[in-house]
């Protein structure tokens, strides 16, 4: 006779019938467990065989996965660069109105406009000023008040002096900032049928002009340096050198400031102008 005080009771409740509700879950667990043994077993397999994609599967992959990979890295860069770039470049747009401006194009019913830029129009921390995308007739002036603009010029901390124990005489000091004052760099960009003045310092004595038609520029006084144009795609440009001094200006030390101009070398007469 068979024991069959063993055997699983069938579910209470359903007069003997099968737990169909157990076998589903049964089912489900046995093939979860399939399927991540077969997972675990094509990994492996493709592991042994260089298929995992952590190697490329021949010489044009390679090369390919290394041109995505420099581009990603470049990717990175510019967008670095572009984000330290927006936090110290101030653009004026439209100064003496917009490009589609119907009224522009006709010069005797347009006043003509003079706008002057001063440290008002830059926000804190902006050094590189851009003005672009206007019409004139008109003139824009960046005034000598510019020039007062500081930027300050981190120390080298390894050139901090060093300080020993019982040296009276050796007092270690922190490096202190180098101040520059003026804009770092200027950018004239798509202006039509207008003058620019500039009069104020720039630092690196650079100005960059592009996509310009039509435009007369004019460096004039003892603070406008600029010793490198760059003009690109521009038609009708017209640059102008008022008493502007050359980048190897040393400027004469004047007790005050009616004693007459300080520049000493004016632009043209070093070989670096250009």
């Amino acid at each position: 006779m068979t024991d069959t005080s063993s055997a699983t009771p069938p579910k209470k409740g359903v007069a003997g019938r099968i737990d169909y509700d157990s076998w589903e879950k049964r089912s489900s667990d046995l093939n979860k467990e399939l399927e991540d043994e077969e997972e675990t077993e094509r990994k492996e397999n493709a592991s042994a065989l260089g298929l995992d994609g952590k190697h490329a599967r021949s010489q044009a992959e390679a090369e390919e996965r290394a041109k995505a990979k420099d581009a990603r890295k470049t990717k990175n860069v510019l967008k670095k660069y572009k984000q330290r770039e927006e936090g110290v470049v101030e653009e004026l747009a439209g100064l003496l109105g917009a490009l589609d401006d119907e009224t522009a194009d006709n010069t005797e019913e347009k006043h003509q406009e003079v706008k002057y830029v001063t440290r008002d129009k830059l926000s804190a921390g902006k050094r590189v000023m851009t003005i672009c995308d206007t019409k004139g007739p008109g003139k824009i002036v960046l005034t000598e008040d510019l020039t007062n603009l500081e930027s300050a010029t981190p120390a080298n901390k390894s050139l901090q002096p060093k300080s020993f124990k019982d040296d009276a005489e050796n007092t270690e000091e922190m490096p202190k900032p180098t101040i520059h004052r003026g804009l770092i760099k200027l950018m004239l960009r798509n202006l039509h049928q207008c003058t620019v003045v500039v009069k104020c310092k720039i630092i690196t004595g650079t100005l960059e002009i592009s996509h310009c038609k039509d435009v007369t520029i004019i460096v004039e006084g003892d603070d406008a340096t600029v010793v490198t144009v760059q003009a690109d795609l521009c038609t009708g440009l017209d640059i102008q050198f008022h008493d502007s001094p050359s980048g190897k200006n040393v400027p004469l030390r004047l007790r005050d400031t009616n004693s007459g101009p300080t520049t000493t070398l004016f632009w043209g007469e070093d070989e670096g102008d250009r």
